[in-house]
Parts: C-alpha cells; sequence; structure tokens
C-alpha cells in the first residue's frame, strides 16, 4: 500500500494522483481471492466513485476492491478514465454503478488513455440516458474511441448490465483502422465472459 486513495473535494470522487509517481491500492481478500473492501460513493451528490484524470499510468494500480454506488450525470458510473489516464484495475467487483449521460459507462468510462483491466467482475451496472437524448452505451464498459482510448481486457465476467440503447456489455465507440497513425494502440478483450447484459438496440 502506497496511499490511501483521497476523497476530492473538488470533484467529490475517490483519486490516485499517480501521474509522476507509483501509487498502489490494494484492499483484502477472502481466502479464495474474493475482494472484501468496498469503496462506495464518497459523499453526497452525483459522482463517480474512483476518477482517473491526471495523466495517471498504469503503475496505478486499485486492486481487491469491491466498487459500489456510484452515481454520475457524467459518464463512468463506477471508474472514469479521462485525459489519457492508463490506471491498472486488477480483482476488483463493479458492481451496481449508475450513470445517465449521453455517452455511457455504467461501470467503466474510457477516454483516452490505455486502461488494464483484469480478473475483474464487472456487474448489475447501469447506462442510463437523459430522456430527451436516449442514446447512453455501455452498461458496463464503455471505450469513447475518438481520443484514441484503448484498453486491455482480460479475464473479466461482464454480466447483466444495462444501456439505453447500445452495448450492455461492452461499447467501443468508432472503432479506429488498423492503418490510423493517430493511434498506437487497439482493444482487446481475452478470456472474458460477457453474458446477460441488456440494450435497447444490441
Amino acid at each position: 500500500l502506497v496511499e490511501q486513495p483521497k476523497l476530492s473535494p473538488t470533484t467529490r470522487s475517490y483519486e490516485l494522483f499517480g501521474k509522476h509517481f507509483l501509487e498502489q491500492f490494494a484492499g483484502k481478500t477472502d481466502t479464495d481471492g474474493t475482494p472484501l473492501t468496498t469503496f462506495k460513493k464518497g459523499c453526497a451528490g452525483f459522482e463517480s466513485v474512483f476518477y482517473f484524470h491526471e495523466g495517471e499510468g498504469h503503475q496505478t494500480v486499485i486492486q481487491d476492491l469491491v466498487i459500489t454506488g456510484g452515481n454520475n450525470f457524467n459518464p463512468g458510473g463506477g471508474i472514469c478514465c479521462e485525459n489519457n489516464t492508463s490506471p491498472t484495475i486488477k480483482n476488483c467487483h463493479i458492481v451496481d454503478n449508475w450513470c445517465q449521460t449521453v455517452r455511457g459507462g455504467g461501470g467503466i468510462y474510457i477516454n483516452g488513455g490505455n486502461p488494464v483491466i483484469t480478473g475483474c467482475t464487472i456487474s448489475g451496472n447501469t447506462a442510463s440516458s437523459p430522456p430527451t437524448m436516449p442514446t447512453a452505451c455501455g452498461g458496463g464498459i464503455c471505450i469513447w474511441q475518438p481520443n484514441c482510448a484503448s484498453a486491455k481486457i482480460t479475464h473479466c465476467t461482464i454480466t447483466d448490465n444495462h444501456a439505453t440503447m447500445w452495448g450492455g456489455g461492452v461499447y467501443f465507440n468508432y472503432g479506429i483502422p488498423e492503418n490510423d497513425l493517430r493511434c498506437d494502440d487497439y482493444v482487446s478483450v481475452i478470456t472474458c465472459t460477457i453474458s446477460g447484459n441488456t440494450a435497447k438496440e444490441y
């Protein structure tokens, strides 16, 4: 353990300021590896539980946590990764989070950067839309690719999530052509179970 996540007075979400140095936060687990340490929405209001936006890289790690209760009127109910952040998220249960936005990401929202998500359970999350713009996508995970967002998603279980419009489990926005020199990485989903997710379109 290097640093306890801080509840930011500005964003009202938990943050690890890991831009320039190694920071890790690991919770406790049961004997079978099930996370026992819970991080809920940190205070009154509507924000993500964890918010990464200071250029955090793969050396910024959250591990063995239950992340739940996020309520956000912006993308990312449980975790929001913006501004080219690339945290590592390991063996976390990201469950029962909600966002209402024209984009989405009930469980996790990624806009720029290349997070590593491994061994996680992402379940029971909802990406809801404003009544006048029913476009929310990615009930479990929304990857917003126009800013060259990518992700490495491995050995995860993504089940029983819901999105108002597209991608009940996982949604990629705007595929990046392989020869597009703007981006040097791509989304990969390897050895994951994706089932029981729902959305209006697909």
